[in-house]
């Protein structure tokens, strides 16, 4: 509850009356018990509605968005376990087919990786994605870094 009430006196204070209404009133739904905070709640949505009546007579209806009032059929929250969230957070998640995802070593139809063959491994199938191995030296990147370097100084300096 903390949180949504900070959301919606920073959208008050930055001017944006229409969503800090949304977000009192949504706060006004969670704090239907604590009659302190509920009463607080209230004066917050007053002055917001003032507020936002006030800068309406300016700027006429067409700076503001359309309210959805909170309904428990409206008011659902995000699941945080869903596959897209955990990639997002960085977590492992295994999808339907993994197992069929391998690591490789091939010299990929090429005379120069005979030598030395590359190393790669397929994360996923649909669309593909690939990380290769060992395919710069850090001697190699270490000489990138200093290239671009100089580069990015003598454009800055222009």
């Amino acid at each position: 509850m903390d949180d949504c009430l900070l959301i919606a006196n920073t959208s008050l204070n930055h001017g944006e009356y229409s969503y800090a209404l949304l977000w009192y009133r949504y706060c006004l739904l969670l704090t239907a018990e604590q009659h302190d905070t509920h009463q607080f709640v209230k004066d917050q949505i007053r002055e917001a509605e003032i507020e936002h009546n006030a800068k309406f007579m300016v700027w006429g209806p067409g700076e503001f968005i359309y309210q959805h009032p909170v309904t428990p059929d409206n008011n659902r929250q995000v699941p945080l376990d869903t596959t897209f969230a955990k990639g997002c957070r960085g977590e492992h998640v295994q999808f339907p087919g993994w197992w069929h995802l391998k690591c490789h070593v091939d010299h990929r139809g090429s005379p120069f990786l005979l030598l030395q063959p590359i190393r790669y491994e397929q994360l996923h199938y649909d669309p593909e994605l690939y990380i290769f191995y060992d395919v710069i030296s850090d001697a190699e990147i270490g000489a990138i870094k200093s290239l671009s370097k100089e580069l990015v100084r003598i454009l800055t300096s222009l």
